[in-house]
This record gives structure tokens, sequence and C-alpha cells, in this order.
């Protein structure tokens, strides 16, 4: 085995976050996206600083750190999953559905194997949900469910 691949363990992390979100009723596949937003990007025309096309699905990880005893490749990762859904088309009751559709996804017995049959060569051994978070930003209904997926490795065969 190989750690190749672990140099970009967040991008890795949010990959598969990707790929178990899947396509959710709500919106197309492009409308679920990998990492921060460039908010330096600005539509000339509309001074839109948000280049995301809503609603959508966010999955982000910025931070990994190394399991503390004996580092074999093993990371636990933090997580956050976004529902971003806006405001002036989307009421409250639409809002909360489409995050329990997402959010759902995530809060199973069986996370941990999901998420490590999402991706090749990746292993999760648990999560632990830190907070779920909602508030309005920028007129956009925002959900948050932080987590922490437990020993995450990412190995191929060499």
């Amino acid at each position: 085995m190989s750690n190749e691949g672990i140099g970009d363990i967040c991008a890795t992390v949010e990959d598969a976050l990707k790929a178990w979100v899947g396509v959710p009723t709500f919106c197309p596949e492009t409308q679920v996206y990998c990492g921060l937003e460039n908010r330096e990007a600005q539509d000339k025309e509309t001074k839109d600083s948000s280049y995301r096309q809503l609603p959508a699905v966010v999955c982000i990880c910025q931070r990994a750190p190394a399991m503390p005893i004996n580092f074999h490749g093993g990371f636990n990762p933090e997580c956050v999953v976004q529902v971003i859904s806006q405001r002036d088309t989307t009421d409250r009751t639409t809002h909360r559905a489409r995050v329990r559709e997402v959010f759902d996804k995530f809060l199973t017995s069986t996370i941990a194997d999901d998420l490590s049959g999402a991706i090749d060569n990746f292993t999760a051994e648990g999560i632990v949900v830190v907070e779920i978070n909602y508030d309005l930003k920028l007129r956009n209904w925002v959900s948050e469910l932080h987590f922490i997926l437990k020993q995450v490795v990412c190995q191929t065969v060499s």
C-alpha cells in the first residue's frame, strides 16, 4: 500500500462527501459543490460575488488533523455540509425539507461504511456530529452540518 492521494486529503474527503450526497431532488448534480467559494470572483454586470447556482449543496473539508499516535496515513477530517437556498424564492419550509433530505444521508448508523464505499481507496471508521446550525446569510438560507470523520485512510495498492 502507498500513501498516494493523502497529500490533498481535504480534496479527497470533499470528493467522498460529494459522491455520497449524489444528486438531491431539489438541484442538479452541477449544483453540488466541493470546497470554499471564491468570494473574489464577481460578475461584472450584476456585481454578484456568488458564482454558485442556488439551491446548492456544498461539501467542505478545510482541515484534517493527523491521528495523534503512530501516524500511518490516518486523519480525522473536520467537515461541513451546507444546504443553501435563496431566501427570496424559497420559503423556510421548503428549505428545511431540502436540509432533511441531505443531512439525513449523513445521520445514519451506517454512514462510515457508506462514505467508505463512495469513492475508491477511501476508508472512514466513524463520524462524530459536532453541530447543526441554521442561518440567513446574504439573503440566503444556510444550514450546516458539522462533523468529524474518524480515522480516515486514503491508500492505493502499489
